[in-house]
């Protein structure tokens, strides 16, 4: 009886909580990746797809890389035009979720911003770190 109801709680349970699958966040990923840095050179690939890791490991954002892809005003893109990823950025976000830090050598673990180089008026609170092609990017001024 006990399990049946567990059962039960749990499917409906599935109604109203999204629970993130290892394929859905590396296709999250990948479409950070895609979205946000294609056509810059690969340290940029890999400093965006940091940001993001990041952010998961941050108290202040969302546990979840899909949580953080999909909050408001953090990427625009995916409110107007959903995920898309190539191949290549899905390999490549797959080689950076499950080798812990693999990204450190181009992006440091404390920075959670970053932001196309011409934008004005974003870095207000925030310390520069480094840009990399077309992305400048920053962590907190604490």
């Amino acid at each position: 009886m006990l399990k049946r109801l567990i059962l039960v709680f749990s499917l409906f349970l599935s109604l109203f909580v999204c629970i993130p699958t290892r394929a859905s966040e590396e296709k999250c990923l990948a479409s950070a990746i895609f979205r946000e840095s294609n056509g810059e050179p690969l340290d940029g690939q890999i400093a965006v797809a940091g940001v993001v890791l990041n952010r998961v490991a941050h108290s202040r954002y969302p546990n979840t890389i899909c949580g953080n892809i999909r909050a408001r005003g953090q990427f625009p893109w995916y409110h107007k035009k959903g995920l898309k990823y190539t191949d290549s950025s899905l390999a490549l976000a797959r080689k950076l979720m499950y080798k812990k830090g693999s990204y450190y050598h181009v992006i440091s673990p404390n920075v959670i911003y970053f932001n196309h180089k011409n934008s004005r008026g974003f870095s207000k609170g925030k310390r520069y770190y480094r840009t990399i092609g077309n992305h400048s990017f920053y962590t907190d001024r604490s």
